[in-house]
């Protein structure tokens, strides 16, 4: 009996040491089950993240998409959720020069597809009118871009204008509704601009924006000819508005250019190219070969439908340009003319003026020579700047649309200047100090300053010979039926 209470005690004890054992044992069996289930529901979930697919602005709830190397089942995708911004605001103390960026850092372009657009404007005019259309507007102008470029993941846009009104509607535009800054709130406060945000809003997929408020005006004193923004593109005199141009042209690249590897110049009234595939090709052709240099590249500019404009003069057939004033006119015939024509740069002028270039509006274009001032020229050169104009030499200039005249699209034509509607730029020789001169730069002296050439557009080819092997402009032209085209007004 006691032997056997004794055995009986000892299993009992047994027993009891084996039950710890066994709950150890469920545990690390539960965990393990664990263990694998995370395993297997992250395997799951990256599956799935690797076919979401980004949702298009039309807000459709959700889309199905297959994939086609495993077949697996197409997945129902919810609506993308709010795109990622962060924003940036930078004013001076005065205000006259602020600064706007947008950034989204999802969609960073590989650098060689990486394209800046610039665009300089002065007010809502500056985007041009077709006859018989409506005034285009800063919309107008964005779906141009994200529909007549590369995709939008690859550009960032640069926008500078000397409005506040515009450069307040410009940040109210592009500022998503859900992410508006306090900046973006005072401004529109500050303009009186009470829209709907959601319905205001231009959805787009830039990489990055930069909007520039710049008033700092750099001409004269005398602006009273200059207050037209439309002004007469080709007119006396020129330097101090080019000159001008030049330096907010210099601004906006040095302020904008990140990482992108070529830059687009686009006038804001350009409203369609003549090729889909346009900005690419010139991006694809803006490069350095063991043949040739292109480091600045641009097209003929058209002057839009001359089909509407010659509509426009049938529905005015009183319409008649009267003369313009001439050096030698007394002061009352400059009044009487200036009167008649209507304010510099007017529409009346600009419309005859285009209707008139049927092949090319962009008269800053082209190869050859031009005049150089004699020595009493010169001196009143130095004296006043607008007592010379820069001109072609007869006979030995070609604007681009002679130049590039029975040549096929693969054609590039070296140029020795360039207007400012389309430039492709190769972003390495701005980075080196490639810049649109804003003066004359042809001529320039130690004691004088100014020469009597190459301003703006003009000098960027002469400098751009600077960056050249051969030493040569590495301005170019494209051949064939390449062309950009202008508004009418």
């Amino acid at each position: 009996m006691g032997v056997l209470s004794v055995e009986r005690g000892q299993d009992r004890w047994i027993h009891a040491r084996s039950r710890p054992r066994a709950v150890r044992t469920i545990f690390l069996g539960l965990l393990l089950v664990f263990g694998l289930h995370m395993i297997l529901w992250r395997q799951h979930n990256h599956s799935i993240h690797q076919r979401r697919i980004p949702i298009s602005q039309d807000r459709e709830w959700c889309r199905l998409e297959h994939n086609a190397s495993s077949h697996e089942p197409a997945l129902p995708v919810r609506a993308a959720e709010p795109k990622a911004y962060s924003t940036d605001f930078w004013s001076t103390s005065d205000g006259r020069i602020q600064h706007y960026t947008l950034v989204r850092p999802t969609t960073v372009p590989p650098p060689e597809q990486a394209v800046l657009i610039l665009s300089v404007t002065r007010d809502e005019e500056s985007f041009g009118r077709n006859p018989t259309e409506a005034p285009r507007t800063f919309r107008n102008y964005l779906d141009f871009i994200t529909t007549s470029t590369p995709p939008e993941t690859q550009i960032s846009l640069a926008v500078l204008t000397s409005s506040a009104t515009e450069f307040a509607k410009y940040v109210h535009i592009l500022t998503p509704p859900n992410d508006e800054s306090s900046q973006e709130s005072e401004l529109r406060s500050a303009h009186t601009i009470r829209r709907n945000r959601t319905a205001d809003y231009f959805d787009f997929d830039f990489h990055r924006v930069t909007l520039i408020l710049h008033t700092v005006d750099t001409r004269p004193d005398d602006k009273s000819q200059y207050d037209s923004v439309r002004a007469l593109r080709h007119g006396m005199p020129q330097h101090d508005r080019r000159a001008h141009i030049a330096k907010l042209r210099n601004y906006l690249q040095t302020t904008a250019l990140h990482q992108e590897t070529h830059l687009l110049w686009l006038d804001a009234d350009v409203y369609k190219f003549s090729s889909p595939t346009m900005v690419e090709t010139m991006m694809k052709r803006t490069t350095t070969s063991p043949t040739r240099d292109v480091g600045i590249l641009t097209a003929r500019c058209a002057i839009g439908e001359h089909d509407l404009a010659e509509a426009w003069l049938s529905e005015h057939p009183d319409f008649i340009l009267p003369a313009a004033p001439q050096p030698g006119d007394d002061e009352e015939s400059v009044k009487t003319k200036l009167e008649m024509r209507g304010a510099p740069g007017g529409r009346y002028e600009i419309l005859a003026h285009k209707t008139n270039a049927q092949e090319s509006y962009d008269l800053n274009a082209w190869i050859g020579r031009r005049y150089t001032p004699n020595n009493i020229e010169q001196e009143m050169l130095w004296e006043d700047k607008a007592s010379w104009e820069p001109s072609h030499a007869l006979g030995r200039t070609l604007m681009v649309h002679d130049a590039i005249r029975g040549t096929a699209d693969d054609d590039l034509v070296r140029l020795d200047a360039v207007g400012g509607t389309l430039l492709m730029i190769r972003a390495d020789l701005v980075r080196m100090g490639l810049i649109f001169t804003p003066g004359y730069f042809v001529g320039m002296t130690w004691e004088h300053g100014e020469g009597y050439d190459g301003i703006e557009t003009e000098g960027i080819c002469v400098m751009s010979r600077s960056f050249s092997r051969d030493g040569k402009s590495s301005c170019y032209a494209m051949g064939g039926d390449w062309a950009v085209y202008h508004t009418i007004w």
